[in-house]
C-alpha cells in the first residue's frame, strides 16, 4: 500500500521512531531537518547516510556539513557504525528504517522540506 503525505514531518519522525538502522539518502540537509532526527541517532545502532559532498551546497546553505558531522560523532563515540556515501550527482530522496518503512519523495532533509515547501512523500 502507497500512503501519500502533504509533509513529512511526522511520517520521517514515526518512521525512525525505535529504529535500529536507517538509511538516510538526500542531498540537501539542514540543522533543524537533522534534529528531526536526533532520536534515531542517539540510539541506532546503523545509519547509513547518502547525500551529496559539495562545498558549494555548503557555502550555499543547503547543505550543513558541521550539523552533519555532529550526528556523525555522536553515532561513532557510542561504537556505533555510521556509513556515509556519496555521490556529486545525487537527488533522490529516500528515507528507510528497520521498521520496514520506505519512504519515497521529493523533500530533502530540511525544515521547509518536511514542513512546508510543497513536496511529495510516498510511504510503501
Amino acid at each position: 500500500m502507497v500512503t501519500c503525505h502533504n509533509t513529512g514531518i511526522e511520517v520521517i519522525r514515526n518512521a525512525f521512531a525505535g529504529a535500529a538502522k536507517g538509511l538516510i539518502c538526500t542531498p540537501y540537509y539542514s540543522e533543524r531537518g537533522l534534529q528531526l532526527l536526533d532520536p534515531f541517532f542517539d540510539a541506532a545502532e546503523e545509519v547509513e547516510f547518502w547525500t551529496r559532498f559539495s562545498p558549494l551546497d555548503w557555502r550555499s546553505g543547503v547543505a550543513d556539513m558541521a550539523a552533519l558531522n555532529r550526528r556523525v560523532q555522536s553515532v561513532l563515540e557510542r561504537g556505533k557504525t555510521f556509513d556515509m556515501r556519496v555521490s556529486d550527482d545525487l537527488h533522490a530522496k529516500i528515507y528507510t528504517s528497520s521498521g520496514g518503512r520506505v519512504i519515497l519523495g521529493s523533500a530533502n532533509l530540511t525544515w521547509p522540506g518536511m514542513t512546508s515547501n510543497i513536496e511529495i512523500i510516498c510511504e510503501l
